[in-house]
């Protein structure tokens, strides 16, 4: 199962560190680890369609997928990486996801969502 153990505010790249492992031997193969960051409460103004004139709210948009990381021979993964964040991003809805894919069929074999409030944890001094 993917872990995203920790994300390390740092202003405009936080750095993700994540770890996962595959017990199965037999799916290690054909499995990799993929990690989005994705950003709610965005906001689109529709002007023209079926819904035009109103104002659609989203949630959980990916803004970077990264992957596929590949595991060891022992089905391991440890995976740190600074990820660079948009100036339009607003950084209080950003969170990050973790998966392992099987790549032959797409199943997802485990994932775990942490939503992460980069903005508070960045300190005051680092802006």
């Amino acid at each position: 199962m993917p872990i995203v153990q920790e994300v390390i505010p740092e202003v405009g790249a936080p750095n993700i560190v994540a770890e996962a492992t595959v017990a199965e031997t037999a799916l290690r193969r054909d499995a990799s680890v993929f990690i989005a960051l994705y950003e709610n409460n965005l906001l689109s103004d529709v002007q023209a369609g079926e819904n035009s004139g109103r104002t659609l709210h989203h949630q959980f948009v990916v803004r970077n997928w990264l992957g596929p990381l590949a595991l060891n021979d022992r089905g391991q993964l440890r995976w740190s990486q600074s990820v660079a964040l948009e100036k339009d991003w607003k950084t209080k809805d950003v969170g990050v996801v973790a998966c392992v894919l099987h790549i032959g069929n797409s199943n997802s074999r485990s994932a775990l969502k942490i939503l992460y409030d980069l903005c508070r944890q960045v300190s005051p001094r680092a802006i």
